[in-house]
Order: structure tokens, then sequence, then C-alpha cells
């Protein structure tokens, strides 16, 4: 659809529509991670949800082993999705 019309429409129950262009697509694969060493040398938190179904959560061990930092720390949320809230993780993250 996208190739044809230069336009994607994305309509959810759970967030507003908007719209995903072929341009936005193009211009984000000059940002791509996943294909390179990610130089970080400072400590990393990763937070992910392991219900969420737009990102595996899978793919954030992945995304540990490109970066370079000697101090990564992941942790899952057995019952999150994607759109963990953010005071949500902020209680997790700070009572540990």
């Amino acid at each position: 659809m996208i190739s044809k019309k230069g336009v994607f429409r994305d309509f959810s129950d759970e967030y507003p529509p908007y719209k995903i262009t072929k341009n936005l697509i193009d211009d984000g694969r000059k940002y791509l991670l996943m294909n390179q060493q990610i130089s970080l040398d400072c400590p990393v938190n990763i937070i992910h949800g392991i219900k969420d179904e737009a990102v595996p959560w899978d793919l954030s061990i992945e995304l540990s082993k490109k970066i370079s930092s000697n101090s990564i720390t992941q942790s899952f949320i057995k019952d999150g999705d994607h759109g963990l809230s953010v005071l949500r993780i902020l209680n997790i993250y700070f009572s540990q």
C-alpha cells in the first residue's frame, strides 16, 4: 500500500490515527541501529514489556549485545505491553 500511494494510515483502537509516509521510512533507514555496534560507554537500562506486540521483547536482548557498555541492566515487565506507562516504569526502576 505504501509503495503505491506513498502513505499508510494506521487506525488502531489503542492510539489515535496517524500516517506513515514513504519519506519517513526512507529517512528512518539512515538511523538504523541494529546493523552495527552501538558506542555507549555509560550505564544503560533497558525496560521492556513481555506482552509488547509492536516490538518483540527479545529484540531488547539483541540490542544489548550491540551496545559497547559494560554496564547494561535489562528489566522485563511480565504483563507489560508496548504502552508501558511512564509512572509505572519509574516506580519499578526506582524501587530496586
